[in-house]
């Protein structure tokens, strides 16, 4: 299945802006969004991205050999999402966050480095109102 997300900005604009900090690399395969996706598989790297807008959704691939990532607000845990599951699936839906009102807000992607699984690739960020 893939996920469209509605039609606001993706933020930053750089194509694969994932896991911008410490050890990730760039994996290929046809199934990942326009082709290609950047991860990690051990403990502490992340991905920060600004909006000021009111909602945002992050896809990523899940299966047997991923693990988990915190989703932070502006310094705030406000969710972990485990991606690992069965069989491997890319450009899954795995975390959407609204909020009342648009206002600035950085939102930070942790990788949590599961013991025996813990790759995790995120494809895209999107920001919409």
């Amino acid at each position: 299945m893939f996920v469209y997300l509605p039609s606001g900005e993706v933020t930053p604009s750089s194509s694969h802006p994932v896991c911008r900090r410490n050890a990730s690399r760039t994996s290929s395969a046809p199934s990942y969004l326009r082709g290609r996706d950047r991860y990690a598989s051990a403990a502490g790297p992340t991905a920060t991205f600004r909006t000021a807008r009111r909602a945002s959704a992050g896809l990523a691939t899940i299966g047997p050999t991923r693990g988990s990532a915190r989703v932070y607000v502006n310094g705030v845990l406000v969710k972990t999402v485990s991606l690992h599951a069965t069989t491997t699936a890319s450009r899954r839906l795995v975390f959407r966050i609204t909020w009342s009102a648009a206002a600035s807000r950085t939102i930070v992607i942790r990788v949590v480095g599961t013991a025996g699984h813990p790759r995790v690739d995120l494809a895209r960020v999107g920001t919409w109102d």
